[in-house]
């Protein structure tokens, strides 16, 4: 408590950030959740390795396994949503549901086992933007993350035209 009493008393504060810091109240907060959806190809996505007890566990059961990531909303979940979910584009899903291991079948990802649950707000999602007037490389990247985003599909090869590349 004397740490933070010093840290108010060092510099000029008003008497409601004061109150605020000494009450533990958060000096800002946002109105609604946001979510980062990562666009880049599957070769440069990065994804979350499991702890290492999970990795420990799995090396045990099964040693020729593969599977030491937890799944990717662009890889793994999406391609492999519900029928239900078929005409919902990454955008929505992203937007209105939530992953879980447990839950209805009505909503369980197809290969994997998990489950999607909706929320009763939808998240801001958010991706990395490209200047599509910087170069035709940076045009060919934009078109392309929107078709990913706001087209459904459920394998790259749905957003290509067989005679285009």
């Amino acid at each position: 408590m004397s740490f933070l009493l010093k840290s108010v008393k060092s510099r000029q504060v008003g008497a409601v950030e004061a109150a605020d810091r000494l009450l533990g109240h958060k000096l800002f907060s946002k109105s609604r959740q946001t979510i980062f959806v990562n666009l880049q190809p599957a070769y440069q996505v990065k994804c979350v390795l499991k702890p290492a007890a999970e990795l420990e566990q799995l090396c045990k059961t099964s040693p020729e396994s593969e599977d030491i990531f937890y799944p990717h909303w662009v890889l793994n979940i999406y391609p492999n949503r519900p029928d239900c979910l078929q005409n919902a584009s990454l955008h929505k899903v992203m937007a209105w549901y939530e992953r879980q291991k447990s839950g209805t079948d009505e909503i369980k990802v197809n290969t994997l086992p998990l489950y999607l649950r909706r929320r009763q707000k939808p998240y801001i999602v958010t991706h990395q933007n490209v200047n599509p007037h910087q170069s035709e490389e940076h045009r060919q990247l934009y078109y392309s993350k929107l078709l990913k985003l706001f087209v459904p599909w459920r394998s790259q090869s749905d957003m290509v035209l067989t005679e285009k590349t």
